[in-house]
């Protein structure tokens, strides 16, 4: 027996069995056996494919037929038994190219049914064919069915192309009738036919009309109103040099808002900064800044009342007493101080300003408080602590308001604390004007670095401010609002 093996490709086991019957002999021995897919058009239509690899059994080829008496045991399986064995192994990762196939014949079966009865063969030969038919009957007849089914599918990719192509030639005609399956897929591609429209039976009887309905008057159309005019951009932008870039960055993260940046800008860099000797923008901006802040503290000579309102925790006390300690220590006019209504009978106001001495009257009616008032000395200094207010209090405003009437205030200062934010602002502003407010007396400045917010509220109502008061402290805790020192400081 030769150990040399040699392959054999085909596109059934049928057609594989065939050559190696007819090259290597019945008695073969099959080696490895594999199949895969092999041809087609874009993946499709590919045909299956077998490899054989078998070496010649003991005989060493094939043999005339012999006697049974001389015919030698075989050593292994026959070619067809070890075929039928392996038929159902795994697909190979990458099947090669096969050989050209041969023709398959139609029934393999019927075909060695039809043998020549002359050529009796023997019994040897006799058993292998039974046991090839056995082995090999569903096999070869489910490769018989693929072959010819991958015949038809090549037979049919050249048809249907070359009717896809002439229907897109031809565009909206329609393409030529084809053969097979060609015709199938041409009528698949060519352009949808225009169908007649179905005519559907009409009634016999007569078409009831339908009923007027009375049409209800359209509604008018809304009078569409001319656009308001758009505001003006500022002019800034564009034409401000870099360092009014960063001042305007400087404004707004004071509290300012983009208006009065933008306003206060425009005029330095349009009016001012042309006529700057050394081109410094911040002193020009500062100076504008503060041309637009009002400020207005006590004004006239002694003998004055001066009272200071808003809500609870704004601040009045300590402005009362700061102003009390700063008049009474440095100045020789008397200082008197008056609480009305406090509910700690005024110990917080009399605590506060005992060191400096000034005296403190606690009242609760304003007819009784205005008595006292005219009978200090001349030109004294009167200063009121009155009880907090809410801004929404209507009813406690309009007492407040009707006591304060009856004091005859010369001066009314609202304590406005700095770190309010616009919109509580203007709400305390508006709900307190009914009490006769003077001007803005800025409270708690240490607390924030935004003072642009009240800065620009007094700027927007009008109201001065008077006073700005910084920490706990009585002595050196309250000073004259200058609009100077305001401006630097936003500008800080």
């Amino acid at each position: 027996m030769s150990g040399e093996t040699r392959t054999f490709r085909g596109l059934s086991l049928a057609e594989v069995e065939a050559k190696v019957r007819a090259e290597l002999g019945d008695d073969a021995l099959v080696v490895r056996q594999r199949e895969g897919l092999t041809g087609g058009v874009g993946g499709f239509f590919q045909r299956r494919v077998f490899e054989v690899e078998a070496m010649a059994g003991p005989s060493g080829g094939p043999q005339a037929p012999v006697a049974p008496a001389e015919q030698p045991r075989l050593a292994a399986k026959p070619a067809a038994a070890q075929l039928a064995d392996a038929a159902p192994a795994a697909k190979p990762d990458s099947a090669p190219a096969p050989a050209a196939p041969a023709p398959l014949p139609d029934d393999f079966l019927g075909a060695l049914d039809a043998a020549p009865a002359a050529a009796s063969p023997a019994p040897g030969a006799e058993s292998f064919l039974t046991t090839l038919k056995a082995a090999l009957g569903p096999e070869l007849e489910q490769a018989a069915v693929e072959q010819r089914a991958a015949q038809a599918a090549a037979d049919f990719v050249p048809d249907a192309l070359a009717a896809a192509a002439r229907v897109v030639q031809a565009g909206a005609e329609p393409a030529r009738p084809a053969n097979g399956h060609g015709a199938a897929l041409a009528a698949l591609f060519a352009p949808d036919a225009p169908r007649a429209p179905v005519a559907w039976p009409e009634d016999d009887d007569e078409p009831v009309a339908a009923p007027v309905v009375a049409q209800a008057p359209p509604a008018p159309e809304p009078e569409i109103l001319p656009a308001l005019p758009a505001a003006a951009p500022a002019a800034a932008g564009v034409q401000w040099p870099a360092g009014a870039r960063r001042v305007q960055t400087r404004l707004l993260d004071r509290g300012l808002s983009d208006g009065l940046v933008g306003e206060v800008l425009d005029e330095v860099v349009t009016h001012l900064l042309p006529f700057a000797s050394n081109g410094r923008i911040k002193p020009l901006v500062a100076s504008a800044l503060a041309r637009r802040i009002p400020a207005a503290p006590l004004r006239g000579a002694g003998g004055r009342v001066v009272g200071f309102v808003g809500p609870g925790g704004a601040g009045k006390t300590r402005c009362v007493a700061r102003l009390a300690h700063a008049y009474a220590v440095r100045t020789p006019a008397p200082v008197t101080c008056l609480t009305l209504r406090a509910e700690d009978d005024g110990a917080e106001l009399r605590r506060l300003l005992a060191p400096c001495g000034v005296p403190v009257l606690a009242l609760d009616d304003a007819t009784e408080a205005r008595a006292r008032v005219d009978r200090l000395p001349e030109g004294a200094l009167v200063l009121v602590d009155t009880p907090g207010v809410s801004p929404r209090a209507e009813a406690e405003l309009r007492a407040l308001a009707n006591e304060l009437r009856q004091l005859r205030l010369d001066d009314t200062h609202l304590a406005l604390p700095a770190t309010m934010d616009p919109a509580a602002g203007r709400d305390l502003v508006a709900g307190t004007r009914s009490l006769g407010v003077d001007a803005l007396a800025l409270t708690h400045a240490d607390e924030t670095e935004r003072l642009g917010t009240a800065i620009e509220l007094a700027i927007e109502t009008g109201l001065p401010l008077s006073y700005v008061g910084r920490g706990t402290i009585v002595s050196g805790g309250l000073r004259p609002a200058l609009p100077e020192e305001l401006a630097a400081a936003v500008m800080a």
